[in-house]
């Protein structure tokens, strides 16, 4: 007897990813495994500098994060199929959050990012 072969698509597990910018690097975790990345903290915040340079990026609203006030600009690429959403403390200029969300087409194939920044008590982590 032949079976059809059935084609079973699986959506993805949500997965947490911590980032730890200290001493000047930039430092990643998934899966409980931590490494240097290749960006320094000076590139990381030009890239973000630039984005608001080259007016992909615009102030929206201001709203509340954590009890913090906060402008929240919203970038989008120029295809439309990425969007960023960023909150940046008024008082220290600092991110507090951001959310990204990517279209790559077709149910179960879109990404959704949400990242919440912490400024207390930061250490590199051992490697």
């Amino acid at each position: 007897m032949n079976l059809p072969l059935l084609n079973h698509r699986f959506a993805p597990k949500p997965t947490t990813t911590e980032m730890i910018y200290a001493d000047g690097a930039v430092y990643s975790n998934l899966g409980d495994i931590w490494t240097r990345t290749g960006l320094t903290t000076q590139e990381m915040a030009a890239q973000d500098q630039d984005k608001r340079k080259d007016g992909s990026c615009h102030y929206v609203k201001d709203e509340s994060v954590s009890g913090e006030t906060a402008a929240v600009y919203v970038s989008r690429s120029e295809s439309g199929k990425a969007q960023a959403q960023f909150w940046i403390s008024k008082s220290k200029g600092l991110p507090l959050l951001e959310v990204v969300d990517i279209d790559f087409g077709g149910k179960g194939r879109n990404t959704h990012m949400s990242m919440r920044y912490e400024y207390a008590n930061v250490r590199a982590p051992r490697i």
